[in-house]
């Protein structure tokens, strides 16, 4: 058996005439694919949004932006946006 080669006319011909065999498949397969890329881009807008939601609240109670992981307690408390109530819970001095 000899494997033939298709030139890439050959490639488009065949592409375009299956899409137009199976367009409901077709169709759906793009509508999926566009629902797909449209949700990503809202979840990092939204991701984005309350990101940037949360810093204009810290600068608002001028708080320092938090870090990431757990706060670190120590003898003094940093007043970040984690940790709004430290200076009730640890006494911490007015700054």
């Amino acid at each position: 058996m000899t494997a033939t080669r298709m030139d890439f006319g050959d490639v488009v011909r065949q592409s375009f005439a299956d899409l137009r065999q199976n367009k409901l498949r077709s169709a759906l397969t793009m509508f999926g694919i566009g629902w797909g890329i449209l949700s990503i881009m809202l979840m990092m807008a939204v991701g984005a949004g309350l990101e940037k939601g949360q810093q204009d609240v810290a600068l608002t109670l001028k708080l320092k932006p938090s870090s990431r992981s757990a706060p670190h307690h120590s003898n003094r408390c940093a007043r970040s946006f984690v940790e709004i109530e430290c200076k009730s819970r640890c006494h911490c001095p007015s700054s």
